[in-house]
């Protein structure tokens, strides 16, 4: 491209990053990433998010940890993403208490949870079979007023219909579904 006259920007190479990672191409795109670095490109959070959630999702956890450590080296730090995407990789892969210890290491820097942090910290508890603290972010979650997502509601529906909650939880369950309903019903 440059021999035509073309420079990439950094937002051309977030698009080649994410690209490469969504097909499968996690080297090349780690490569890109270090040919990036060589050339003293201003790499933006965008640049660290895309590397970090595709190395969580191939399960290189040590890679994506030692990828976000490095960020305030950097000069950057986390947003809500980059934590979300950390939390999400720590529960998926079974990192109970480092998702714990980031979730509150981020309110500590001064990022709340979301909506999106709450579903993550909840359905990633609950497939790592931690019902009750997943029963205690759920009350948490929507004693500040956030919802459940459908895919957080399907989990619950779930558990109650595999007995693995009593009926004692179906007073939650209800106000799961209303709150995720309520949401729904107005968030257009």
């Amino acid at each position: 491209m440059q021999d035509c006259g073309v420079f990439l920007n950094i937002q051309t190479y977030a698009i080649l990053l994410n690209g490469l990672c969504k097909n499968g191409r996690l080297e090349e795109a780690v490569s890109l990433f270090r040919n990036m670095e060589e050339k003293k490109l201003p790499l933006d959070i965008v640049i660290y998010n895309i590397l970090i959630r595709e190395m969580c999702k191939a399960g290189n956890l040590v890679a994506a940890k030692d990828l976000f450590s490095q960020l305030s080296s950097k000069g950057l730090l986390p947003n809500m993403r980059t934590y979300n995407i950390m939390i999400d990789g720590l529960l998926g892969g079974g990192l109970i208490d480092e998702a714990s210890n980031l979730h509150r290491e981020m309110q500590e820097n001064g990022k709340h949870p979301d909506n999106c942090t709450y579903n993550l910290m909840i359905r990633g508890l609950i497939a790592n079979n931690e019902i009750s603290k997943a029963l205690q972010f759920t009350n948490e979650m929507l004693d500040r007023g956030f919802f459940a997502d459908v895919s957080t509601i399907k989990l619950f529906v779930d558990l109650v219909a595999n007995g693995v909650l009593d009926s004692s939880f179906q007073p939650l369950l209800q106000k799961l579904v209303q709150s995720g309903a309520y949401c729904t019903r107005f968030k257009n």
